[in-house]
């Protein structure tokens, strides 16, 4: 692979124990071995042994990424190494690799640098970035040195008592039953949070409402989030925060509370409270009411396109637990669904995207029925006017909505699968652990082929699977690796499995035998042999 250079490499400085913004470092490339594009550390990265860091870490490559390691050094010279590996499909979001760094409970105080980076596609390929032109190995493998200060965390050995700042709520009013998200920040230790426990007291009446938050509740700019719930047969009344306590992972302790008379309380260094507006159940089960739908086009993105949704509701304070948007295209019947939930929503307003894929067949899509779920499981269906039925207790729809989808597809959408036209593997006899190319000629009539899966089974039962990228054209290509290919035989391919970006699927398979799919007509054979 010829790289002609790496980019410099930006890398934002270490963090304070307060930090908001994540440490973001950057760099550049091209070529066939993954490429390595940043690395950002989450929130506080200051911690004690036996702690958290948060980490994500930005690589891309066309086979898919197997295994990253990242090395940090001390100004000591101790290292400490951490491995990523992609778990499933849903791991790599926008090419990112996220993770927990485990600092050991033995790691010794000082700060902690990246010093390398190693990144290990799927076909055993292997890039290395370094920080200092010392530190690069001399092999095979490709090898960058990157510019710029690296990202590092901390490591402490003493701790100090958990301090709280910042309790908000989502909104200042909760019907019965409804819920509210309540955020705080934990200051002064390295330590991540254990457990917190916040009273909400009336002092009306002595009613008490809690809240527990623990370390899974952590966001990426450090603060804590936990859902609070308002009982449904909760009176009506004022409710002000009255005590909180916290535990950290290395035991902090601290309590903090408006009580004079309890021992080793602090006093609370800031007010939260909210209202319970309705005290009766009748209330709490009035339906929420749909006010406004909107949707506007935001553009294309990939093989889709964007349309924004925009839903008003109102619900009594309870809370939306979620909104279902269904628009149909009366001259083909089909339909397009969006899903708002409870986090898409603020100050009864939820907005969300709509994606419609470029495979839509041309038209018009009307808002055809909405959905209004709240908190208390109360449920209310809006539709056209000319669907309105008494036996459906719907709803007519505020108002007329429609969008167009102008794509190149006329009449009936994409229903055409992808078609396989032949399969090669090379070489056709090799040592066991060895790599076997694969590569197929698929074609498909106009969405695209999405994905291309292949299985090889030997005469003894063994079988060895592959997925297969898009090299150019109608040409496909994977690798079997020689992890996959370490027991002796002759493997002939049984099964092909391909799918399209508008979800169409076709299996083949060597013979029919009753299934429901096609006979394979290409049926190459690779041996492996053994040593003697």
């Amino acid at each position: 692979m010829n790289r002609q250079r790496v980019q410099k490499l930006l890398a934002a400085s270490v963090a304070v124990a307060l930090a908001v913004a994540p440490i973001v470092a950057f760099a550049d490339g091209d070529g066939d071995a993954p490429e390595f594009r940043g690395i950002t550390l989450y929130g506080n990265t200051t911690t004690l042994p036996g702690g958290e860091i948060e980490l994500g870490l930005d690589a891309v490559d066309e086979d898919g990424i197997e295994k990253i390691v990242v090395r940090f050094q001390s100004e000591s010279g101790r290292q400490l190494s951490f491995t990523l590996r992609e778990t499933s499909e849903e791991s790599d979001i926008n090419e990112r690799y996220g993770g927990t760094l485990h600092i050991p409970a033995s790691a010794q105080a000082g700060v902690y640098q990246v010093k390398s980076v190693e990144l290990t596609d799927r076909e055993e390929n292997i890039s290395r970035y370094y920080y200092q032109r010392k530190d690069m190995r001399r092999s095979d493998d490709e090898s960058y040195l990157l510019e710029g200060q690296p990202a590092s965390f901390t490591v402490v050995r003493e701790s100090t008592q958990p301090v709280v700042s910042g309790c908000t709520l989502s909104r200042q009013e909760i019907g019965p039953g409804g819920t509210a998200l309540l955020s705080f920040r934990l200051d002064g230790t390295p330590a991540s949070l254990k457990k917190a426990t916040l009273v909400f007291q009336n002092p009306a009446n002595g009613r008490k409402i809690l809240c527990t938050a623990d370390r899974d509740d952590r966001q990426p700019d450090g603060s804590y989030q936990a859902e609070l719930e308002v009982p449904l047969q909760e009176p009506a009344g004022q409710f002000v925060l009255s005590r909180m306590s916290v535990e950290d992972v290395a035991g902090n302790k601290q309590s903090y509370s408006t009580s004079t008379t309890i021992e080793d309380d602090l006093p609370l260094p800031f007010s939260c409270g909210f209202t319970v507006t309705a005290g009766n159940r009748n209330n709490a089960l009035s339906k929420p009411r749909l006010e406004l739908v909107e949707v506007t086009p935001e553009g294309a993105e990939g093989d889709h396109w964007n349309y924004r949704l925009r839903v008003q509701v109102s619900d009594n304070g309870i809370g939306i637990d979620h909104i279902t948007v269904r628009f149909e295209n009366p001259a083909n019947g089909r339909t397009l669904s969006k899903v708002l939930k409870t986090e898409d929503g603020k100050n009864g307003v939820f907005t969300g995207t709509l994606e419609v894929k470029k495979s839509e067949p041309a038209g018009t899509f009307l808002l055809d029925n909405v959905g209004v779920t709240d908190r208390a499981k109360n449920y209310q269906a809006y539709c056209r006017p000319a669907d309105v039925k008494e036996s459906n207790h719907k709803l007519p729809l505020p108002q007329t909505v429609s969008f167009a989808v102008n794509s190149r597809v006329t009449g009936s959408a994409d229903e055409t699968a992808p078609v396989l036209h032949s399969v090669q593997v090379s070489p056709k006899t090799a040592d066991t652990g060895k790599l076997i190319r694969v590569d197929a000629v698929v074609t498909d009539d106009f969405s695209g082929v999405d994905s291309v899966k292949l299985r090889f089974e030997s005469y003894s039962g063994k079988a060895v699977s592959v997925d297969l990228v898009h090299r150019e054209g109608n040409r496909f290509t994977g690798t079997l690796k020689g992890t996959k290919t370490k027991t002796g035989g002759t493997y002939r391919l049984v099964k092909a499995v391909l799918k399209d970006k508008a979800g169409n699927s076709r299996t083949y398979y060597d013979r029919p035998d009753g299934r429901n799919g096609e006979l394979l007509l290409s049926k190459p054979e690779f041996t492996l042999q053994e040593d003697e």
